[in-house]
């Protein structure tokens, strides 16, 4: 049935011939005619068109009004349509005409009837005048100069009071033509209500898909953020950090990758999400205040085909660096694809959290660079406190210590470093040249092994500073980046739940 409709609309728009043509290859009149055609194919009883005709030439103008005419005319709809500078030729079209000064109703009434009318009370208009637009300047305040204002506003205060006491017999309607054949009569299908759950969620699933086509420019860009930005980043890295020496600076090195991982991926997820999701944001406002379905359900289906994609995005990007580098355990006969499995899956942590911190923002931010900056602002905050990277958690006073058992970056990169530098790495040398020795108090060993290495970063009984505080343990920090990530997720929903206040429901009109 919808692609009944779907035809049978396309088909009353002219628009059958450019079915299959990208949106950005349409003329300025098939564009104007399939954004109505966007309205049309729900079949509403009255539709109402603000300039469905600007823009357009004379030619394709006359071609819009007479498909809504004939599309009136034909299903028994009603269809407002308000003009600045209506042409004569489309007058046929019209069956009723209204003109409006202040809120005061100069006529409204028949079309045919109207020359009558304004004839009867001493405003009949000249020859080879187009009526449509003479009587609306007759009904339009002159501004040019203080005595025309004064002027045009008596006289349209006289045409307001003339039409409240003579304007009775033109107001009313004379009912359907009388040709029209009511028992073909069709339900309108809006009269069914609003989609199912599922239906709704299939619809917006599909066109979540559709959208990453690459048939079109805007398609090129969502697979390109989604699928090929963060690889593209990755393979970047593997390309400076290519062939790490195991001397001495090998643990600054990869250090210095860790923190490059996780703060490239929460930036270019930041970027991803900021460019793709205000096309998906800009259709759930449309169609929510539709009531076709609600933000919760938005939310819920946009991250089932979100999360997917990205969870594939993330795990291709950190293979090209985890086996490119080869940052695997050496204990594990062939690939270690359980090591490759942890580093890949907390970094998608990362970027889910970020996606739904930044999804979260552009709740209530119009624009998405805005919410981009200020995601990207919280994002280097969390990293400078959390990381253990640019500053170790040792050295972190008590109240900022405290406030990074808050942050998801703590917990990702705990996990990276313990499964990076716990026990491993034993014995480096400075250099090719020089041999730590096994007490490591020659200068130049700084790291005896990984372990010493994280002795200068977190709280570990081996560190010699037990104050209680136990910062490495794989599972638990593994298991806490994704509380994170939904804790965000839940917060979205509650969000998407809650009516939005007036003030931010008209940052969202256009």
């Amino acid at each position: 049935m919808r692609a009944n409709r779907v035809r049978q609309v396309l088909a009353d728009l002219a628009l059958s011939q450019v079915a299959n043509r990208s949106v950005d290859l349409l003329t300025p009149s098939e564009y104007r005619r399939l954004v109505i055609g966007v309205q049309l194919i729900k079949d509403p009883l009255v539709l109402l068109l603000d300039e469905p005709a600007w823009g357009l030439d004379p030619l394709n103008t006359y071609f819009v009004i007479s498909i809504l005419s004939n599309h009136a005319k034909k299903y028994n709809r009603i269809i407002l349509v308000t003009m600045e500078k209506p042409r004569s030729d489309i007058m046929p079209f019209l069956d009723r005409v209204s003109y409006l000064c202040l809120g005061d109703v100069v006529y409204t009434g028949s079309t045919r009837l109207m020359i009558d009318y304004f004839r009867s009370i001493g405003f009949p208009c000249p020859e080879l005048e187009n009526p449509l637009m003479y009587y609306l300047c007759l009904s339009t305040v002159d501004r040019r100069s203080r005595e025309r204002f004064i002027d045009s506003n008596n006289q349209i205060a006289a045409l307001v009071e003339k039409f409240k006491l003579e304007g009775g017999p033109y107001r009313k309607y004379s009912g359907p033509p009388p040709d029209m054949d009511h028992s073909e009569h069709k339900v309108p299908l809006s009269a069914y209500g609003r989609p199912s759950v599922f239906s709704a969620m299939a619809a917006i699933f599909g066109r979540a898909f559709t959208m990453m086509s690459p048939c079109s420019y805007m398609g090129i860009q969502q697979l390109f953020f989604r699928l090929l930005m963060l690889p593209a980043f990755f393979f970047l890295l593997w390309n400076f950090y290519w062939e790490i020496e195991d001397y001495q600076r090998s643990f600054q090195s990869r250090g210095g990758l860790i923190f490059n991982c996780v703060a490239g991926t929460a930036y270019l997820a930041t970027a991803a999400t900021s460019k793709t999701f205000a096309q998906h944001r800009t259709r759930y406002y449309h169609e929510a205040r539709e009531g076709l379905y609600r933000g919760p359900l938005f939310i819920t289906t946009y991250n089932l085909f979100s999360l997917p994609v990205s969870y594939i995005n993330v795990m291709a990007a950190s293979a090209i660096v985890f086996f490119g580098l080869g940052l695997g355990d050496t204990a594990v006969q062939g690939p270690d694809w359980m090591g490759w499995l942890i580093f890949g899956s907390v970094l998608w942590a990362v970027w889910a959290f970020v996606e739904q911190q930044t999804v979260a923002l552009m709740m209530i931010v119009k624009s998405s660079y805005s919410a981009a900056a200020a995601s990207i602002a919280l994002t280097t905050f969390y990293l400078l406190v959390a990381s253990a990277t640019l500053r170790s958690l040792v050295g972190l006073p008590d109240w900022l210590y405290y406030l990074s058992h808050v942050i998801v970056y703590r917990y990702v990169a705990a996990v990276l470093h313990e499964q990076t530098f716990l026990d491993k790495l034993p014995n480096l040398p400075v250099n090719a040249t020089a041999v730590c020795p096994d007490n490591n108090a020659e200068y130049g060993c700084r790291y005896r092994n990984g372990t010493y290495y994280l002795l200068e970063r977190y709280h570990f009984p081996q560190n010699g500073l037990d104050l209680g505080r136990q910062d490495l343990d794989l599972w638990s920090n593994f298991g806490l980046s994704f509380a994170f990530f939904g804790g965000m997720l839940t917060l979205n929903l509650i969000l998407y739940l809650v009516p939005l206040p007036a003030f931010i429901k008209s940052k969202f009109r256009d």
